[in-house]
């Protein structure tokens, strides 16, 4: 498939396949009992502008990239406080402790 294929060719791509990956195995071997949760939300601008592209790692090493309308989303994280950066454009945004099950606006500052 063409489009798989292009998809695959990407970063993004990659790393969502091998997060896909990660998450299934993790279910295979017995983790679907242990407390899980999601962190998403969108990055923007500020003037309504959304940031597409934008790299968002969670907890310093799980990395996710911003798609065209500037969403990300993590999932079968565990359950708890979490922090969040935002890299984009050699700038970087740092949250202080985000709580699983949350949905998120981060809103960057332009220069």
């Amino acid at each position: 498939d063409n489009s798989a294929e292009s998809l695959l060719a990407t970063p993004a791509g990659q790393r969502a396949e091998a997060l896909a990956i990660f998450e299934a195995l993790v279910r295979y071997f017995g983790g679907q009992d242990a407390p899980s949760g999601e962190i998403a939300g969108r990055v923007s601008d500020g003037r309504g502008g959304v940031i597409a592209g934008a790299l968002v790692i969670v907890d310093g090493w799980l990395p996710a990239q911003t798609d065209l309308t500037g969403k990300f989303a993590f999932t079968s994280l565990s359950a708890g406080e979490h922090n969040i950066e935002v890299h984009y454009q050699g700038d970087c945004w740092k949250s202080g402790p985000v709580q699983s099950c949350r949905k998120l606006e981060v809103v960057l500052e332009m220069q």
